[in-house]
């Protein structure tokens, strides 16, 4: 019995082309959901790290300066500071475990090498960068008790205040214009317009 000859036929040329065309299609179309989907998990991911850093460095900057207090005008230890950075005495290092006497800390922005900054902590021995900012002016500026914000702080030149009421630190970047610049405002618990002289930490037998 002779088969029929149509039961043999196969794909032609045209066929295995469109089908070929198809599966690029398909294909194509498939890299590209998956290398958007990529893309926006890459994105996520550096938005939450960048975030959790700010915070964490937000905190670290809260805790040193909610921990500074006020001490007499005529005292070494006073606060001092300028636009890149202060200096002064805080009851809350950023330590494992901080002991009873306050420690002397200093905080200064330095330039990095991605034309901005970045903010150097130090006490002792310990020094770290605690926040960085590419492509950014950072400056620090005082608020004094009347609100005015100023510049530069000495406690020698202060007639009353030993320290400022509040350490704002103004972050702008330098590809946009002053409506897209951060404003870090750290307020000091401590009354700094105290008269009574606060007890010396470095005496022998002095407790808190």
């Amino acid at each position: 019995m002779r088969k029929n000859p149509q039961s043999q036929h196969g794909f032609t040329l045209m066929e295995m082309l469109v089908a070929l065309a198809i599966t690029t299609l398909v294909m194509t179309l498939l890299m590209g959901t998956l290398y958007y989907a990529f893309r926006i998990r890459v994105k996520i991911t550096d938005e939450i790290g960048s975030s959790e850093s700010t915070a964490r460095s937000q905190v670290w900057l809260r805790q040193v300066i909610s921990g500074v207090f006020p001490l007499p005008a005529d005292d070494a230890d006073a606060f001092t500071g300028d636009a890149k950075g202060f200096s002064a005495l805080s009851s809350l290092p950023l330590a494992p475990e901080a002991p009873l006497p306050p420690l002397r800390v200093n905080l200064g922005l330095k330039p990095n090498d991605r034309a901005g900054f970045d903010l150097l902590y130090q006490s002792g021995e310990t020094e770290f960068v605690i926040a960085s900012w590419p492509d950014c002016t950072v400056a620090f500026t005082y608020v004094d008790n009347t609100g005015n914000e100023v510049k530069e702080w000495q406690a020698l030149h202060q007639p009353s205040e030993r320290i400022p009421r509040a350490v704002r630190l103004t972050i702008t970047p330098n590809w946009a214009g002053d409506e897209s610049k951060l404003l870090w405002t750290f307020f000091i618990p401590s009354d700094p317009w105290i008269k009574k002289k606060p007890p010396n930490f470095f005496e022998s037998g002095q407790s808190s």
